[in-house]
Formats: C-alpha cells, sequence, structure tokens
C-alpha cells in the first residue's frame, strides 16, 4: 500500500509539473492583452479630454467661438482649460492691439502724403514758372515768399514727424528735473501771455498758492502746453478767454486747460490723440500738421500721466483738457 500511495504521489506530482509550464505560456498573453486594452481605454479618455481643446483651437483658427463647456472636461484638466482660455484672451488681445498699431501706421502715413503734397506742389509748380520765365517780374517776389513758406510748413512737418518717431522709441528717455510746477507753469503763461494779448485773447489762471512738486522734461512738457494753447488760439474768435487752473489731489497734480471758444466737435474729440486728426474745417490749414496732440498725449504718457479731452466741459467752457501727472512728495 505504501508503494502504491508513493507511485501515486510520483504521478501526481508529475502531471503538476507538466501542467506548470501551461500556466506561465497563458499567463503572459493574457497579461500582455490587459495592458493593451488599458492602454487603448487611457488613449481614448486622454483623445477625448483633449478634444475640446482641439476643437478650441480649430475655431479660433477659424476666427470664430473658443469657448467651451468646462463640465465636458475632467476635473484633473480644469486648471489647464482655465489657462488655456486666458491665453486664448490674451492673444485676441494682442491681435487687437496689431490691428490698431497697423490702422495707425496707415493713417500715419497717408497723413504724410496729404499734409506734404500740398506745399510740395505749390512749390514746384512756383518754381517752374519763374524758371520758365512765365511770372511777370512785378510778381517774382510774390512767388518766392509763397515758395518760402511753403518750404517752413514742409520743413515743420518733418520736423514734427521725427519729433513724434523719436519719442515713439521704445528707447527714449526723460530729463526729469524736480520743480515746483506752480512755478513752472506761472513762468510758462508768462512767456506766453504777450502773444496771447497779441491776438486779443484774454487769460485767467488759478494757481494753488503753497509749492506742488513734480518730475518733468521741462523742455517736453514745454511742448505740451505749447501745442493745447496754440490750438486755442488758432481755432477761436477773438475775445475767447483761456482758461488755466492747478491743483493737488490725492498725490497728483491736476492742470486743467480750457476756452470758451467755439468748441470741439465731437468726431474730433474720440480722435484728437491719433496722427493727423484735425478736422475739416483745420484740415486745409497751412499752420496744422495734425501732430501735435499726438506728440502731447505721448510726452504725458512717458511722464506717467494722463491727458483726455472732457466730453463735459465745466460751466463757462466749450473745450476743456485735463492733465493729470504723479506728484513728488
Amino acid at each position: 500500500a505504501y508503494c502504491g500511495d508513493a507511485r501515486w504521489n510520483y504521478t501526481l506530482g508529475k502531471r503538476e509539473r507538466q501542467r506548470e509550464p501551461l500556466h506561465g505560456i497563458y499567463a503572459f498573453p493574457i497579461f500582455l492583452f490587459i495592458v493593451l486594452i488599458q492602454i487603448l481605454l487611457f488613449r481614448y479618455i486622454i483623445k477625448r479630454s483633449f478634444l475640446p481643446f482641439q476643437k478650441a483651437i480649430v475655431r479660433y483658427r477659424e476666427n470664430a467661438n473658443t469657448s467651451f463647456d468646462e463640465g465636458t472636461i475632467p476635473l484633473e484638466l480644469r486648471q489647464t482649460a482655465r489657462e488655456f482660455q486666458y491665453t486664448i484672451q490674451a492673444l485676441e488681445e494682442t491681435k487687437k492691439e496689431r490691428q490698431q498699431a497697423q490702422q495707425e501706421k496707415y493713417a500715419l502715413i497717408s497723413g504724410i502724403s496729404h499734409d506734404l503734397k500740398t506745399p510740395l506742389t505749390v512749390i514746384r509748380g512756383f518754381s517752374e514758372a519763374l524758371l520758365e520765365k512765365k511770372v511777370p517780374q512785378e510778381k517774382e517776389q510774390k512767388y518766392l515768399q509763397t515758395i518760402h513758406k511753403r518750404a517752413l510748413i514742409a520743413n515743420d512737418l518733418v520736423d514734427s514727424l521725427f519729433g513724434y518717431m523719436k519719442i515713439e522709441h521704445p528707447s527714449y528717455q526723460l530729463h526729469l528735473q524736480k520743480i515746483d510746477i506752480c512755478e513752472y507753469t506761472k513762468q510758462f503763461f508768462a512767456q506766453k501771455y504777450p502773444e496771447i494779448v497779441a491776438k486779443k485773447f484774454k487769460l485767467e489762471i488759478e494757481l494753488p498758492k503753497q509749492p506742488c512738486f513734480g518730475k518733468i522734461d521741462v523742455k517736453l512738457f514745454d511742448r505740451v502746453l505749447e501745442n493745447i494753447v496754440e490750438n486755442s488760439l488758432k481755432h477761436n474768435p477773438e475775445g475767447t478767454t483761456v482758461f488755466v487752473k492747478l491743483r493737488q489731489k490725492q498725490h497728483k497734480i491736476i492742470w486743467t486747460l480750457a476756452d470758451n471758444g467755439i468748441g470741439m466737435k465731437d468726431e474730433v474729440r474720440k480722435h484728437i490723440f491719433m496722427p493727423f486728426v484735425t478736422g475739416d474745417e483745420s484740415r486745409h490749414d497751412s499752420n496744422a500738421n495734425g501732430l501735435g496732440m499726438s506728440i502731447a498725449q505721448k510726452i504725458v504718457s512717458l511722464h506717467h500721466g494722463t491727458i483726455v479731452v472732457m466730453e463735459k466741459p465745466q460751466n463757462g467752457y466749450s473745450t476743456e483738457f485735463c492733465i493729470e501727472l504723479p506728484q513728488d512728495e
């Protein structure tokens, strides 16, 4: 019996040993199959998760709406989705800024062409007439004076354009000085007063009694005030009053430069700081080049300030400019 049991155990053990390799052969393909299924499933889930991003990119390329429902995105990717939306918005803003810059460049080129063409046409025509002896002798002096005047206008336009491009350059540096802005304003309008009176205008100026200090580039800021006052003197009738008011408020220095003249059209007011915007009636003014207010705005911006034309001027004013600069303590 013992020998029989031993023989049976030996036979059973041999069979078990024969089955072991079969289990290993079947286990490995099953393992590979499970891994493959998991990979395919994972790929499907990932692809489905990123499908809203892909559709949004396609819509953005087609200039369509790029928004998507966050409910269709797994929780783990929702922060990524928000960041994606922020990136799209930033790209849209950059695109708009680029388009605006392109439009301003076209306006600048168009304005230069328009404003240079008139004086150069006159210079060419009058000089040709003089060279060809077609001008009576008694009118030659008048022709020469006209040529000289138109040459000065063209030169002034080129100078203004050069100044505009210079301060537009990113590397342009201000020459700042800490000064009493009250005293500076007083001196500027003291020098300007004879010209204001000569054109039969009036001047009302209101300054605080105590000093208010700020850092400005005096030479550049002279140009800001000059451009605003000159606009008032050019486009208003005799007897107009120019108002100047300076005050301090919440660590800011605020200028009010206004007049009680004919006022400003809404269309001109909205685009006054764009290059070559001078208004229809002043477009043919030989002294207007349309760059003055653009330069003024850029100068104020370089001083970390703002300049605006008030939509509704205060009582007694027809046109009102407001300039704000940070005060230097």
